[in-house]
């Protein structure tokens, strides 16, 4: 219930800024709704696109005319800038808000042309802070798709490595406010984008706050949750991100392109970890 939800972001509130942004996007005002001519787009490929967007917000200017081309498959960060900034491109993504000029499209059509529910759910978001429900391990991954079978839930926990081999139950685990650290908390986030099978995947400051080894394991995570999906993780800087294929760094208003910190992705194979 809501009181759950809450204990958990004022437990990750001190470490984890995103606390302050789930906060405030429980009590923003109404985003925007779906237009008289919006229409269901039957398959989303994942090509994403910025035209010369700008928005601005009562602190002034965050995006300037910025553009940004996500092809399909492909994966790239947005790193640097104020967090308010990086958080309006999520926004604009999921059509959180619209744009005060410019356009901002899926597949070649405005996100105005299409249902809300078109965008979101092409969509799998993860998130520094976790959004937990009442009940078991499994339970928190299955709230992505409530229709996914066990073996579909085993599959999403093992592709992210979740190692679950210290808790008697497992999958099956009832969960408190101590039960998974902080690192596991946030490789069940990554597999439930994982069980929603979705193909975009947008990621906020995903290593945020976490151990080097926690670092270690959420990037691998997200490396393996991002194959075959366009994806785009929005990260302070790029020691916070995981492998990808460009690096573009918030500027002024505008994303630049950032060649010095791009780095090849490696070819993965994850072997299963000790989900139960």
């Amino acid at each position: 219930g809501t009181g759950i939800c809450w204990a958990w972001a004022t437990r990750f509130a001190a470490a984890l800024p995103a606390a302050a942004r789930l906060a405030a996007l429980v009590t923003a005002e109404p985003a925007p709704q779906d237009r008289p001519w919006a229409r269901p787009l039957r398959r989303v490929r994942g090509d994403l696109r910025l035209t010369a967007v700008t928005v601005v917000d009562a602190d002034g200017p965050l995006l300037a005319a910025a553009d940004l081309h996500v092809r399909p498959g492909e994966r790239v960060a947005v790193v640097g800038g104020p967090e308010r900034t990086r958080a309006a491109v999520l926004d604009l993504l999921l059509r959180w808000r619209d744009p005060d000029a410019g356009q901002v499209s899926f597949d070649g059509h405005d996100l105005t042309e299409l249902t809300l529910d078109t965008i979101r759910g092409a969509v799998a978001v993860v998130l520094p802070v976790p959004v937990p429900v009442a009940g078991t391990v499994a339970d928190n991954i299955r709230i992505a798709r409530p229709a996914a079978g066990r073996a579909e839930v085993r599959a999403a926990a093992e592709t992210v490595r979740l190692d679950l081999r210290d808790l008697p139950l497992g999958l099956d685990t009832p969960l408190g406010a101590d039960t998974l650290d902080d690192t596991r908390w946030r490789l069940v986030t990554i597999a439930r984008a994982v069980l929603r099978d979705t193909p975009v995947l947008l990621a906020e400051d995903p290593l945020s706050g976490l151990p080097e080894t926690g670092r270690r394991a959420v990037r691998d995570a997200l490396d393996a949750a991002c194959t075959g999906r366009t994806a785009v993780t929005l990260a302070a800087d790029p020691a916070g991100i995981p492998p990808c294929d460009r690096v573009l760094r918030l500027d002024r208003g505008l994303l630049r392109g950032d060649p010095g910190t791009g780095r090849v992705r490696p070819r993965h194979r994850v072997s299963p970890g000790g989900t139960r």
